[in-house]
């Protein structure tokens, strides 16, 4: 674990223990799948039957489990996917989506990252939080927990904004439409945090993000780890910046390699530690399932709520 937290509420499976479970688990992949995983998302055929395809097949018992009883047929089953910057949330939902469709159809999932909830760069700049990134205040988390709302009161279709990547910015007037979606999966760092927001069409006070997430999962990994991967990221997309020059790393093209890493370094110190350690490691006991991660991205340990049976 990459900082001790109160996690009694949790069972803990190591991959050898985790192992044994996956020859109970009535969940089959199709070719198509494996290919998009092991070939797309790099992820090894051993590792998705030891780890992923028990977890998954639990994932859709429930949802086929919620459509049998009337209130809550129709309505989508709701993942939350938290972690750090860098952990892996994008690739633990998308090997998920992947998983979730071929049992459940094609377009029956719907991903969302909460970077499409980040405030634009100019209204950031306007209140000065550029350097805040990534931390509580730099979401409109009223819009996010308004499209969880929606997602679980049985609406047949809501927008999301895109945020870019290249630009490191949303795109104005630009959204992505999901209809009747079977499961929906939020990724980010925000999911578990208790960032309360009044909503004014409903009467309760305050509302957070996890009254409307039906099973989480926090993408765990050391420190050390983290801070790797994330200086491989900016230095892949460093690489792809000198032949884009609308990309947000295209200023930085004219840094060397050292440069560039130094930099990022003391970015990931005064920036990430921080907001790591403040807001996103405090939200991980709060999860239904922890994935521990070695630094290849290989899951070392599981950890369980007691409360579920996966």
């Amino acid at each position: 674990m990459s900082q001790e937290v109160d996690l009694t509420l949790h069972v803990r499976y190591q991959r050898d223990e985790w192992n044994g479970r996956q020859q109970a688990t009535p969940f089959s992949l199709s070719p198509e799948a494996y290919v998009k995983l092991i070939d797309k998302l790099k992820i090894s055929e051993q590792e998705i039957r030891q780890v992923y395809l028990p977890i998954a097949s639990r994932f859709v018992e429930l949802y086929r489990h919620l459509q049998q009883a009337p209130r809550t047929a129709n309505i989508p089953l709701v993942i939350g996917v938290a972690g750090s910057v860098a952990g892996g949330k994008s690739t633990i939902a998308q090997i998920f989506h992947t998983l979730f469709e071929d049992s459940l159809g094609d377009g029956s999932v719907a991903v969302v990252s909460t970077d499409s909830f980040l405030y634009p760069m100019k209204i950031m700049t306007e209140k000065n939080m550029l350097h805040r990134k990534g931390f509580p205040e730099s979401y409109d988390m009223e819009g996010f927990v308004r499209l969880l709302y929606k997602c679980k009161s049985g609406f047949s279709n809501f927008q999301v904004p895109i945020y870019s990547h290249d630009t490191y910015d949303i795109l104005p007037d630009e959204t992505l439409t999901f209809t009747r979606p079977k499961m929906v999966i939020v990724e980010g760092l925000n999911v578990l945090q208790v960032v309360p927001v009044q909503l004014d069409f409903l009467k309760r006070t305050s509302w957070i993000a996890a009254d409307f997430i039906d099973i989480s999962i926090y993408v765990d990994a050391e420190e050390e780890n983290q801070i790797n991967w994330y200086l491989d990221r900016v230095k892949r997309l460093w690489k792809e910046a000198k032949t884009n020059p609308y990309s947000y790393y295209h200023q930085f093209t004219l840094l060397s390699e050292e440069e560039l890493l130094n930099r990022a370094t003391n970015v990931w110190n005064e920036i990430n530690h921080v907001n790591l350690h403040n807001y996103i490691l405090p939200s991980r006991e709060r999860a239904d399932v922890i994935l521990h991660k070695n630094g290849d991205h290989s899951v070392s340990d599981i950890y369980v709520q007691r409360k579920l049976r996966i």
